[in-house]
Parts: C-alpha cells; sequence; structure tokens
C-alpha cells in the first residue's frame, strides 16, 4: 500500500484489513481537512529528558524507548480526510458493490493513503463520477481548506465505541459532493501514478526463520510491546507474527523479519503456542479466549477485561481449558516481593494494608485511553495497585469496595478484605509529567512498614530501626516477568489461578463500574 509522508510516496506498508463491518475503498482523490494534534502523547524532545530517564531507567531501556518514540513520528501525524473513490471489496450484505464510485470521510488518518478500510457509515456514494474520476490509475491529493467542522469527528475509531453523529455525516457528504467534486477549495494538489491494486487482505506474507523455539504473536505494536515485550522474551520464544491495525504504527515492512497483519483479531489460519496480547484493552479478552480455546498460552498486558461478561468468558476459557493465562501485572515480579515478606514478617492470613498514590501522565483529549471502550482510569491504569494489594494478600475475598471521584478528577478507590486488610488508592493526573508514571506505595503489616518508590527504592522499618534499604532500576522488573512468563511457556508451565482473575479482575471492574455510575 502507499502512503504519503513528507512530501514522498512509499509503497513498503502493509494494508489495512478490512474488518465485517468495513468496505475498502479504492482512492482516487483525498483531501486533509483538519490536523489532529490530540490523538497521542506528544514527548518533550531534550537532552536532559533522556539523562533523567538513563538515571531512571538504564542506557539499554532509554535507548529502546528513544528509538520506538522516533519511529512514531509518522504514526503522530493523523488527519480527517474526505475524497472519493470507488470500492474494492465489501461485506456480502453490504448496500455497496464493487466498482462504485464514493465520497469517504476517514476521521483518523494519514496525510494520504492509495486505499482504505472504512466504516460503511463514513461511505457514500455517488451519483456521479467526477471528471478526474477516470482520467489515470492515479491518485490526486491536497488540501481542502473551508470552515466546516471537521474537529467534531477527528479521532474517531471503529474502536473508540464513540456515537456518531448520522446527521453531522449526511451533512458532512453533502459539503464534499457540492464542494470536493467541483475542485473548488482545493490546493496544494498532486498525483501519484500507477499505483498498485488495492490488497485482499491485510499481512505481509513473510515467514520468520524456522528454529526450535516456540512460536509467538504480538497484539498492538505500541510503547508496551515494542520496549517491554518484545526484547525479553526473544530468549526463549520465537516471534512468528506481530498484529498492529495502523500501517503507519508499523512503518517500511521490510525491516521485520516476521510476518506482520494489521488485524485486530487472530485469523483462522493462524496457530502458535503463545499469544502476547497488548492491543486495545476491550480486545484483550477475546484474544485471550481464542488463544486458550486452541491450547496456547495467552499472556494479557493488563486488563483482562473491561466489562463483567469478558471476564465470565476469560474465567470459564481458564476453567475448561487449563491455567494458560498469565496476566502482565508487573508489581509482581518485583525483587521487593521478597524484602516484603522478610521485613514485615507477612505469612498466611496476615493483612498487608495499603495507602498508595499513583499519578499517571494527563492524556491528550483523543488519546484511546479515554475512548468509551476502554472504560475509564481504573481500569487503564488503576489496575496495577488494586492487584498488587490483592496480590500481596494472596487474594483474599473482597468484602467491600468504595470509589468516587473527587472535584479535581482524582479518583479515590477503598477495598476491604476477609482477612482484615484495606486498601486506599488515588490516581491523579496532576502533576510533573517528567519521568511518566510515578507511584508511592506505604505498605503495613504487624506494625512494620515499608515504603516503595517508582518501583525503583525501597524503604523497610519496624518500631525500633531501619530494617531495609535497596534501589533497583524499574526494568529488572520486566526482565523477570518476562523471563519467568515465557520460560513457563517453553515448560509449560500452569498460568495465574481462576481465583486471583477473578478476584483481581472483579474488584477493578467494581471500581471503575462505581466511578462510572457516579460520573
Amino acid at each position: 500500500m502507499y502512503v504519503l509522508y513528507r512530501d514522498r510516496w512509499n509503497d513498503s506498508y502493509v494494508p489495512y484489513f478490512r474488518h465485517p463491518r468495513q468496505v475498502r475503498v479504492k482512492v482516487r482523490a483525498w483531501f486533509r481537512c483538519y490536523s489532529i494534534s490530540d490523538a497521542y502523547y506528544s514527548h518533550s524532545r531534550s537532552l536532559r529528558r533522556v539523562r533523567d530517564y538513563i538515571r531512571k531507567v538504564g542506557v539499554i531501556s532509554t535507548a529502546r524507548k528513544v528509538m520506538s518514540r522516533l519511529r512514531e513520528t509518522q504514526r503522530d501525524q493523523k488527519f480527517v480526510a474526505c475524497g472519493w473513490g470507488e470500492i474494492h471489496s465489501a461485506p456480502e450484505d453490504s448496500p455497496f458493490q464493487v466498482g462504485d464510485p464514493v465520497a469517504f470521510i476517514a476521521p483518523l488518518h494519514p496525510a494520504c493513503v492509495s486505499e482504505v478500510c472504512l466504516d460503511a457509515r463514513w461511505v457514500h456514494p455517488l451519483q456521479e463520477r467526477p471528471e478526474q474520476f477516470d482520467a489515470c490509475d492515479s491518485v490526486i491529493t491536497g488540501v481542502l481548506d473551508d470552515d466546516f467542522p471537521w474537529e467534531s469527528v477527528a479521532g474517531w475509531s471503529d474502536w473508540s465505541e464513540r456515537d456518531v453523529d448520522v446527521d453531522f455525516l449526511e451533512r458532512a457528504h453533502q459539503h464534499i459532493e457540492r464542494h470536493i467534486l467541483t475542485g473548488q477549495q482545493t490546493i496544494g494538489d498532486r498525483r501519484v501514478l500507477d499505483v498498485a491494486s488495492p490488497s485482499t487482505s491485510g499481512r505481509d506474507r513473510r515467514q520468520p526463520p524456522g528454529n526450535s523455539k516456540p512460536r509467538a504473536v504480538i497484539f498492538g505494536m505500541g510503547q508496551y510491546a515494542k520496549v517491554i515485550i518484545a526484547p525479553r522474551i526473544h530468549e526463549n520464544l520465537q516471534i512468528a507474527c506481530w498484529h498492529e491495525l495502523d500501517p503507519t504504527q508499523i512503518g517500511d515492512v521490510n525491516r521485520y523479519p516476521f510476518e506482520v497483519r494489521t488485524s485486530a483479531y487472530p485469523e483462522p489460519d493462524e496457530k502458535y503456542d503463545a499469544y502476547f496480547i497488548a492491543g486495545y484493552h476491550h480486545t484483550h479478552a477475546d484474544i485471550a479466549v481464542h488463544a486458550l480455546a486452541r491450547g496456547a498460552f495467552a499472556v494479557v498486558e493488563k486488563p483482562v477485561a473491561t466489562t463483567p461478561e469478558q471476564l465470565d468468558a476469560v474465567l470459564n476459557a481458564v476453567s475448561r481449558h487449563g491455567r494458560k493465562l498469565f496476566v502482565g501485572y508487573h508489581k509482581r515480579y518485583s525483587p521487593f516481593n521478597d524484602y516484603l515478606r522478610q521485613d514485615l514478617e507477612i505469612r498466611d492470613e496476615v493483612p498487608v494494608f495499603m495507602h498508595a498514590i499513583a499519578y499517571e501522565v494527563a492524556l491528550p483529549r483523543n488519546h484511546w485511553y479515554l475512548w468509551p471502550s476502554s472504560r475509564g482510569k481504573i481500569i487503564c491504569n488503576g489496575c496495577h495497585w488494586i492487584d498488587y494489594f490483592l496480590f500481596l494478600n494472596d487474594f483474599s475475598d473482597v468484602v467491600s469496595v468504595h470509589a468516587r471521584t473527587l472535584s479535581g478528577g482524582d479518583h479515590v478507590v477503598d477495598i476491604e478484605l476477609e482477612n482484615g486488610a484495606a486498601m486506599n488508592l488515588v490516581v491523579t493526573d496532576h502533576g510533573s509529567a517528567r519521568l511518566g508514571t510515578r507511584d508511592i506505595m506505604h505498605i503495613t503489616a504487624k506494625g512494620r512498614t515499608a515504603v516503595i518508590r517508582n518501583d525503583s527504592m525501597y524503604e523497610a522499618e519496624s518500631g525500633a530501626r531501619l530494617l531495609r534499604r535497596r534501589k533497583i532500576k524499574p526494568d529488572v522488573t520486566f526482565n523477570r516477568m518476562y523471563r519467568d512468563v515465557s520460560r513457563s511457556v517453553v515448560l509449560r508451565r500452569d498460568g495465574d489461578t481462576v481465583d486471583s482473575i477473578q478476584i483481581s479482575a472483579g474488584a477493578v471492574l467494581e471500581a471503575q463500574a462505581q466511578i462510572n455510575n457516579l460520573g
């Protein structure tokens, strides 16, 4: 697929995958209507910031993060665009037929692409073909310079569960026909000739080199997958395939030694030993169930579920197919856990209390964490601290959950357990974003106290003396987690218990439900 970036065309991109509710349009004209600046978190680029991250996580982890962010420059340049083209493929029950001339609106897309897959609501039949339509097999591109309120649909995605204003779409389609088809109000036209025919799928068919390691697939190519997961599993597993919806996040496909696909979910021809799931949160449960049903391991970056129905499906799959699911809560793997058990003398049934303040970076308005499908801050972020509290208490049954939102937008969650333990969690995005996510956990048991800051500094004391002070790089915990998990896949060791999944995810969902209902 051709993609326009920095005034140059490149055809080394994996095409968009056409999902069942979408149609594939062969683009003949593409006009940028509105530049989207609030869909991704923007990072200041300075040597001071790099230096601070080196101090925090070390040289290697910082280098991975910097390279990953630099490669996201093209992904971050998104627009609301409109144009016209012809239907290349559509569902059987679609009102569109192959070859139909159509106008379209692309609400979260690059500067220009030679083909696009869109929800059928964003596509409108044309009563007549524009004069330029049959001139040649090319794409006309430019900028629509008008005052139409395109910003109201900026950042909409098939995966967001945002409502679609049908009246707005009707007005927008009329606007396109009235102005675009006549060639008015467009500037900066250019052409790319000899555009290849659109793809019938969204995949690059290369195969990874054969070896004896179990085969793994990764879903999602965000920071976490690129910087945390992929570099840490190759020792025990081979990455056979990587799924990512956005071709501009993938970039030039030629640099990958494995297959790359743009479908959100596994396709029928795929089979792997382990599924590492780090895509949009509401897709996690379905992919995990799919993996378990095929006898594979599912490694789910939080959350494991975003609705009670999804949680029930996951629990049923684990009960039916065995303990092959790992939830990626890295705090469970911290070296500090051994210190906690020794210094606080934690034994069976000893209640462990926690007070935690978690700072998360404030997100731009159209960031996907804020989509309705992501459900809210507790599911997206607060779940880490809730799970850790439950983990330290051996997943004692939850007696009560009380969650609320303060006037400034901070979330407060109080949880009490059957063993007598209690937790108070504050999740906030007010503060400095200099080093990203920060947290302080004040943990007590049997009259002793431990304080953990930012997953890197540990200090424990009794009533009489300092017991221990330690400092680690935060990536040590991630190294341990993915080393242990990938090794468990090789040795086919048991994953998380049904009780731990149910109690942890159940508490998170209940806290989020209370906040949403009171919001």
